[in-house]
């Protein structure tokens, strides 16, 4: 999903804070998503336009926005929102923007490596770190390794310190690699 698709939803976000549901539901190919009509007056409903906003990005028809952090939901915002005019940009973040530390995603809208092999998992590491980084309040190098380990601890069923560390680094190469882990 390119953001002129993401600034047209917040288009209609934006005329129902403006207009509240009565007149959002006449525009002639409204969005159903269930915010809007759960929160037939959302000025009234919410303090202001950022937590009514917070809210909508819990509906799934928030596209990009679903379940990210507050600090997502701003980012993609302010800057979709620079978009209105629909010129076609398929970054959601500029890459240089991205922590070093993370491999795979590099600010992109749309997952660019679903047509790999089947023995490759750069796709599922993209997944992956876009959904960390939409969803971290912390940016740190040191959350991300946390997130990273636990999630090897689940894969592994083995707390990361009981990993040998020879293992560990095998892991994480396999993981910068992109391809599957032998346990």
């Amino acid at each position: 999903m390119r953001y002129n698709e993401v600034a047209a939803m917040l288009w209609d976000f934006e005329y129902h804070w403006a207009n509240g549901w009565d007149k959002y539901s006449k525009l002639k190919g409204h969005n159903r998503a269930n915010y809007f009509e759960l929160y037939k007056q959302p000025q009234q409903s919410f303090k202001n336009m950022q937590e009514a906003l917070q809210r909508f990005a819990q509906d799934i028809y928030s596209h990009m926005l679903y379940l990210g952090s507050p600090r997502w939901v701003k980012y993609v915002y302010d800057n979709a929102m620079d978009e209105r005019f629909y010129q076609p940009i398929f970054n959601v973040v500029p890459a240089d923007e991205i922590p070093s530390y993370l491999h795979w995603y590099k600010g992109e809208a749309n997952n660019p490596y679903t047509h790999e092999r089947p023995d490759s998992t750069k796709g599922f590491w993209w997944t992956f770190e876009q959904a960390w980084y939409k969803s971290t309040r912390d940016l740190s190098k040191t959350d991300w390794e946390e997130n990273l380990h636990s999630w090897l601890e689940r894969y592994l069923d083995s707390p990361w310190f009981a990993i040998p560390k020879a293992k560990q680094e095998a892991y994480m190469a396999a993981y910068k690699a992109g391809i599957r882990m032998q346990h």
